[in-house]
């Protein structure tokens, strides 16, 4: 009996960004940062590297799940996450500098809750940084930021109230949705953590270069989860499209951040957020709604997804009229 749960990945990675880090990059990036070529972006150049950055998140995603779907990886094999190191390794060997990325646990919650209802969950990203921001860095946040991740919160809570609603009639179905559910918070508050302790690092006067930090945490990365490739059975041919394809989105992902981040700063990178989350909450509905009927799209999540972007909207331009 083969376990049909659907799994995600963050996707991507990718991928996840979070506000409070990108908030540090916008100031910190100097023009010596970036090739001479890029100096002076023309808005062709701004646009094309939005569309890279917000396509390659969305399809890291669905990539991910497309692979569990088919077999071609599982919940036991860390080979997703690889193929997002080794893309964050090859930016070193790139023109460009870039920040790291960094995947875990949330490879576990994607596959167990879908990628529809997952790239919602990452939102939650947004909030617990800014709250442990507050705790660890003593960070201020505006009363408009303070309602934006209220926002949040309300649509996160209303997905996993219509979520449960609908899996409470099977108790297995019920136990793998708060499974996959619980791992991707413990993951987004890793993910959290880290961000808030590599802003301190960052700060710091023996900081790293980000190209350096990127290149040293995708190296680690690879090697701890490449020793689980023999648990996973999979397919080949769908496992080698799939990784290749992840491996080109997470370096791709990886020159569009620093690119955006160096001539649009956080508030261009935080609307890209809240259409990544359109964009992957809707593709999985189309695309894995006869395999997976979790993944259907329907008025409900329609409206707890439109209350979360609202929620990532307005904390993204609180940023930019109080800067």
């Amino acid at each position: 009996m083969i376990d049909k749960s659907p799994i995600i990945n963050r996707e991507d990675n990718a991928h996840l960004i979070e506000l409070e880090e990108l908030d540090k990059y916008d100031h910190k990036i100097s023009a010596s940062d970036v090739p001479s070529s890029l100096a002076a972006p023309n808005h062709s150049s701004v646009l094309f590297w939005q569309f890279v950055y917000l396509l390659t998140g969305i399809v890291s995603t669905l990539v991910c799940q497309w692979m569990f779907y088919k077999r071609a990886t599982d919940k036991s094999s860390l080979l997703t996450i690889a193929a997002r190191f080794f893309g964050m390794v090859l930016v070193q060997f790139t023109p460009f500098n870039s920040s790291r990325d960094s995947d875990i646990l949330l490879t576990f919650g994607q596959f167990s809750i879908g990628s529809g209802i997952f790239q919602v969950l990452v939102s939650l990203l947004i909030p617990t940084t800014a709250l442990l921001s507050k705790i660890l860095l003593n960070k201020k946040h505006t009363a408009l930021q303070w309602w934006g991740i209220l926002c949040i919160m309300v649509g996160l809570a209303l997905t996993a109230m219509g979520k449960i609603s609908q899996e409470e009639a099977d108790p297995l179905k019920l136990h793998h949705l708060l499974l996959g559910g619980g791992i991707s918070i413990i993951g987004i508050l890793l993910y959290s953590a880290l961000y808030v302790f590599t802003e301190k690092t960052m700060n710091s006067p023996s900081a790293p270069s980000p190209n350096v930090l990127c290149y040293t945490l995708g190296q680690y990365g690879s090697s701890l989860c490449l020793g689980n490739y023999a648990e996973n059975e999979s397919l080949i041919g769908a496992f080698v499209i799939g990784f290749i394809t992840l491996v080109l989105s997470a370096l791709f992902h990886n020159l569009a951040y620093f690119f955006l981040m160096d001539t649009t700063g956080a508030v261009s990178i935080g609307v890209l957020l809240a259409l990544k989350t359109v964009g992957v909450f809707v593709m999985s509905g189309f695309l894995f709604c006869g395999t997976d009927p979790s993944q259907c799209l329907n008025p409900g999540k329609f409206t707890s997804l439109i209350i979360v972007v609202l929620g990532v909207l307005i904390f993204t331009f609180s940023k930019m009229l109080h800067k």
